[in-house]
């Protein structure tokens, strides 16, 4: 399948999926690109192992977090192939009727997830600069998991440690005497 071909067959799934909502916006010499305006993405696509065997794959994108990281699914989607010389209403037609309701709830779950992670991240952050603020210090957060928030102070020549996680915190005074 030639560029303008595959171009033509993500116009034609455009139209079909909804030609207001989405539109294409990425195209390279393997592959187009569609793109929901609430983040959803739909790849037609021949670069895989099954191309070489006259086939597009389409398949979905999956959200990020505010750290970047990717959600995917607990379960797997199967992306859908097509044979290259199936005709475009076709391959539009299975697309909308059999692959996009499963791909839609499947990355709304997804968007869900990542929302409350985000959500707990904020409220973490949140708590260890209310507690930086109570010691007299700055936040630190912890660089390896995104989840936890790292205080480090001295109050009165003490040093004061603190580790939050959610609504948690766990505090450790380190150098007070035994007075």
């Amino acid at each position: 399948m030639t560029r303008q071909e595959r171009l033509d067959l993500a116009r034609v799934v455009a139209n079909a999926l909804d030609r207001a909502a989405w539109a294409l916006d990425d195209t390279a010499e393997d592959y187009c690109r569609l793109r929901h305006p609430d983040g959803r993405a739909l790849y037609i696509d021949s670069r895989s192992g099954v191309a070489a065997r006259g086939r597009l794959t389409v398949h979905g994108t999956w959200p990020f977090d505010d750290r970047g990281q990717v959600i995917v699914p607990a379960s797997r989607i199967a992306h859908v192939t097509f044979a290259e010389d199936r005709p475009a209403a076709a391959i539009a037609n299975v697309v909308a009727r059999r692959y996009l309701p499963a791909y839609t709830a499947a990355y709304d779950a997804c968007r869900r997830r990542a929302d409350e992670a985000n959500a707990y991240r904020a409220s973490t952050n949140a708590i260890g600069r209310a507690v930086a603020e109570a010691i007299g210090t700055t936040l630190r957060g912890d660089p390896h998991d995104g989840y936890t928030t790292l205080v480090y102070g001295d109050v009165v020549g003490h040093a004061v440690n603190a580790s939050i996680a959610g609504d948690r915190v766990e505090l450790t005074i380190r150098g007070l005497s035994v007075d």
